[in-house]
């Protein structure tokens, strides 16, 4: 049975990734910071991001490597890039043969924000020795960044929304993500090598859009209340100044929201013969 590896383990996008390829029948190993158990996996180890991992390669003869570990905690997302190098070379020199980095839209050299500057970085080391690249727009499910938009959608009474909510956001389907890593390791690896997929839907949707489905979806009575960018750019520049006050928002990530909503971003989705449902069927799934 071949043997996958995916870096941390208890993530949304990675728990999802690890029921497709057992389901499959892959043996999925996962790491975490906590190890332990999980459902969805048939063994759990412990690894943090900065560290090198211990054993996994020396007790396993693993067949891929899915980079998913993200530390939250991480505000300049250094210890992201790095950490993540380790990992790679660590597979590298135990011969594992692919690795799939899982990266953003937001990823751009150009990019305001750190996350996007350093998933760029990242990409490119994936790319440049062969690897398999994986970008991802906001992936629809009750976990992760958007089961948080759905609690606050659920539990707050009014929601502020930066420029009326007109950001256009490119939605993932999760259910393609592993079925795609799945594809790979099925088929002929060589033709996937060295190169970055887009896998979210070809037109984007209006933020404000994906709030009011949420509301009908779950009967919730919030209030969608429009704020002027640049109220908020000004308040934002206003905190950034207090050094004391550490946010994990700050102006440069309010840049990188409006430089992203003017970028047009292509769709490998239909071309890998994958169809798109409708975002509205996707919620609550």
């Amino acid at each position: 049975m071949k043997k996958v590896l995916i870096t941390g383990a208890r993530g949304f996008v990675a728990q999802n990734i690890a029921k497709s390829l057992r389901e499959a029948g892959f043996y999925i190993i996962g790491t975490s910071r906590q190890g332990g158990d999980h459902c969805e996996y048939d063994e759990l180890c412990s690894g943090t991001l900065g560290r090198p991992l211990e054993r996994v390669f020396q007790d396993h003869e693993i067949e891929a490597v899915i980079h998913c570990a993200f530390d939250q905690q991480d505000k300049d997302n250094s210890t992201h890039e790095s950490g993540t190098r380790l990992w790679a070379d660590q597979a590298a020199e135990a011969g594992v043969k692919m690795q799939v980095f899982m990266s953003s839209i937001s990823a751009s050299e150009d990019a305001f924000a750190s996350y996007g500057q350093k998933k760029y970085l990242l990409e490119q080391w994936f790319l440049a020795r062969g690897q398999i690249v994986l970008r991802l727009g906001l992936v629809i499910g009750e976990g992760g960044i958007f089961g948080r938009i759905i609690s606050m959608v659920r539990k707050s009474p009014v929601i502020p929304l930066i420029d009326g909510g007109r950001t256009l956001t490119y939605i993932t389907d999760r259910n393609v993500i592993g079925k795609f890593i799945n594809q790979v390791l099925q088929d002929n690896q060589d033709k996937y090598r060295g190169k970055a997929f887009n896998l979210h839907q070809k037109e984007p949707v209006l933020f404000v859009d994906i709030l009011r489905a949420i509301k009908k979806k779950y009967g919730a009575s919030c209030i969608l209340v429009p704020i002027p960018y640049i109220i908020v750019s000004a308040g934002m520049a206003v905190l950034d100044k207090l050094k004391f006050l550490k946010l994990s928002f700050d102006s440069n990530n309010l840049k990188g929201m409006r430089q992203n909503n003017g970028k047009n971003f292509h769709s490998d989705v239909n071309a890998l013969g994958y169809g798109e449902p409708h975002y509205e069927d996707l919620i609550g799934q």
